[in-house]
């Protein structure tokens, strides 16, 4: 995903920085929002008002019209990055393990802070989810635990009897702990806060069903 992203980012440096910037300075708004309260509590209200402060963002940073920023990340942040969906294969091995998971009855689930359900169609991989979220739908980003909870409710299962993967620990392991989940990391030999750290998608299979 990087290395399709490469060209991108090189073909509009300064649009993808102030992209990346103004992601950082909502996730430190929502955080400061949050002082003093519990960690649900964070978030924007709609996604439209993520949406306004992404593009207002990037609007003063750029010095372009609040409409014209929204376009742009439309079409190279959401659109532009799904299309790049149709090239990459999953990483070898995430199919079986998901069909592993699915045949022994765990109900599976997915939550990005981008939009996913595109992407995840592009990759073959629609059809092993039962729910399929993205945080910004809830004004909000990870680590706010409202997407956590929203998808452990649509899932019909309690977070304490859940495992969320990902491969962020700041992102994914401390928004999915904060309601009780047990976490897995992608790509680490260890990490003193996770239960579980793997780079074989055959260990996460065996781990899981072990639990």
């Amino acid at each position: 995903m990087y290395a399709v992203s490469a060209g991108m980012g090189l073909r509009h440096p300064r649009f993808f920085y102030a992209f990346g910037a103004a992601r950082r300075a909502l996730r430190k708004t929502l955080s400061d929002q949050n002082k003093g309260r519990k960690p649900q509590d964070s978030n924007l209200g709609s996604r439209d008002a993520l949406l306004r402060f992404q593009s207002d963002f990037l609007a003063t940073r750029l010095g372009i019209p609040p409409k014209e920023a929204a376009r742009l990340i439309d079409a190279r942040c959401y659109r532009g990055v799904e299309e790049k969906f149709s090239t990459l294969p999953p990483f070898p091995g995430v199919q079986k393990c998901l069909e592993a998971l699915k045949s022994e009855g765990l109900a599976l689930g997915l939550l990005s802070d981008l939009p996913p359900e595109r992407k995840i169609e592009r990759m073959g991989l629609k059809g092993y989810f039962s729910a399929i979220l993205c945080s910004e739908d809830f004004g909000t980003l990870k680590p706010s635990s409202f997407p956590f909870l929203a998808l452990a409710s649509k899932l019909g299962a309690e977070p304490g009897k859940m495992v969320y993967v990902g491969n962020k620990v700041a992102y994914d392991m401390t928004g999915a702990k904060n309601i009780g989940m047990k976490t897995a990391l992608l790509g680490a030999s260890s990490h003193p806060s996770v239960d579980f750290c793997f780079k074989s998608w055959d260990a996460l299979a065996q781990w899981i069903l072990s639990l």
